[in-house]
């Protein structure tokens, strides 16, 4: 019913063509049917979107399309090339198999079908897993540089891997490439600094070949844990923004995270503790402290404090060792006045239970700022990082004001 009543209503806005009003409920569109606190959507949910999305290309739009065949032939190949465009994880038959939607997905999108979505996201995570374990067993190993083979960079004049075999021919040759190349770079450096050049065969090619293997493997374990964080949402973001991108480059559906970024990057403030985190081995540690923040005021967070566990008020504490940054700083963030307790390993190896009130916090490096020049000061310079405002409250900071108030 929550749904019907907002699906309705933001439906009148559309067909209204009313700006005002209109902009910010797009904007809206992802927090309201996905929900706050980043929860698993229900295909309900995203099915409302889905129905919002197509109502938002078809009425307020500056320059529609008509959402027929050409339409869905074009958001099937932004699509596909947005999921996979280097070709490495998708092989002919999993193609095949979503090219047999390329007609239906302005069906899909006008009728809420996730047929299709769910097709893409359980051939996906398949590959993944797959391409994954190819990597990790590829590198393991001495790689062969005796055999005269061909490799194509270009992903434009390289097709699909036709099978198993082939996706493990495409990862074994891509992954030789990446560690000659290392190898090349290294060896480069070495004659520029005077030193001897190694070559195949040479007594130190065998310990440079394994330090270059070592490095790839760890590129590609941050790269696959990066890709390994995203969630459902940030996936079907993506496939909403293959209809979105069809009509314009400016024209975007912001799924929960990127929409929370997207406010903060132009207001200038979030709503949390105010402590910069960063990865530190398997634990998130303390980068830095905002003066004035929720967390500086209530005294007992440092920088380089290690947080192994989160809880949100008086629940439960969830253990977050091993969890990736971004995931720690959504369950660290919350709404102004609620409290997360923060259990921390303490440089001395002390753990400590830290109970903070998340509050405001003010990005000043996006605000816009002034100064006199010159022994005569009859000179002002003015910086403005970015363009700024908020969409929800009048109150707030906004650039043009800020800018008028330094002139």
């Amino acid at each position: 019913m929550y749904f019907r009543r907002m699906l309705a209503l933001i439906r009148i806005l559309f067909m209204k063509k009313n700006l005002k009003y209109t902009l910010p409920a797009l904007a809206l569109i992802a927090a309201l049917a996905v929900g706050f606190s980043w929860k698993a959507p229900s295909d309900d949910q995203e099915k409302v979107v889905m129905l919002l999305v197509h109502d938002a290309l078809a009425g307020v739009h500056y320059q529609p399309k008509p959402i027929d065949d050409a339409f869905s032939q074009e958001v099937m190949a932004f699509f596909l090339e947005s999921l996979d465009a280097e070709k490495r994880f998708l092989q002919q038959s999993d193609i095949d198999q979503m090219r047999a939607y390329q007609n239906q997905l302005d069906d899909a999108l006008k009728n809420a079908d996730l047929t299709f979505f769910n097709l893409s996201q359980t051939l996906w995570q398949k590959r993944f897993a797959q391409s994954q374990e190819l990597y990790q067993e590829i590198l393991a190993q001495p790689l062969d540089f005796t055999s005269q083979r061909t490799f194509e960079t270009d992903s434009e004049k390289r097709g699909y891997a036709a099978d198993d075999a082939g996706m493990r021919a495409y990862w074994t040759d891509y992954l030789t490439y990446r560690v000659l190349m290392r190898l090349y770079d290294r060896s480069m450096a070495a004659d520029s600094a005077g030193q001897a050049k190694f070559i195949l065969g040479d007594p130190g090619f065998d310990e440079e070949e394994k330090k270059a293997r070592e490095k790839e493997m760890e590129i590609h374990d941050e790269w696959f844990s990066s890709m390994s964080d995203m969630e459902r949402s940030d996936w079907f973001g993506l496939y909403m923004n293959a209809y979105t991108g069809v009509l314009d480059p400016h024209t975007q559906y912001f799924p929960p995270r990127q929409q929370e970024n997207f406010e903060i990057e132009m207001t200038g403030q979030l709503e949390g503790i105010g402590a910069s985190l960063q990865q530190d081995g398997e634990f998130t540690s303390v980068a830095s402290i905002v003066t004035g923040s929720a967390c500086w005021r209530q005294g007992e967070l440092e920088v380089g404090d290690k947080i192994i566990k989160v809880a949100q008020g008086s629940a439960e504490p969830e253990d977050i060792v091993g969890m990736s940054t971004n995931k720690v700083v959504t369950k660290v963030r919350g709404k102004k006045g609620t409290e997360v307790r923060l259990t921390v390993r303490k440089k001395d190896g002390t753990e400590k239970v830290i109970p903070i009130i998340r509050d405001i916090v003010e990005i000043e490096a996006t605000f816009a700022r002034s100064a006199r020049l010159g022994a005569d000061g009859k000179t002002g310079y003015i910086r403005l990082p970015k363009f700024y405002v908020d969409f929800y409250d009048d109150n707030n900071r906004n650039c043009a004001d800020d800018v008028k108030k330094e002139i």
